[in-house]
């Protein structure tokens, strides 16, 4: 990173002051950074549970009660 800094003719006391500005807004509650997440939750069925039927289970010919 410093060799980058010293390319484009920054002092010392500038890369200083720039990581310490970096610092500061790091630890800043003022900035908040939002990023989608997408999450997907699975576990793999007990033996008790019966066995996927083959082609996945769509929950087409399910009939619920009250309908």
């Amino acid at each position: 990173m410093f060799r980058v800094m010293d390319s484009l003719g920054y002092t010392s006391q500038q890369r200083e002051e720039l990581t310490n500005n970096f610092r500061a807004d790091l630890v800043s509650p003022a900035i908040h950074a939002y990023l989608p997440v997408w999450v997907v939750y699975g576990r793999k069925p007990h033996e008790w549970e019966g066995k996927a039927q083959p082609g996945g289970d769509s929950g087409e010919g399910v009939k619920v009660e009250g309908q």
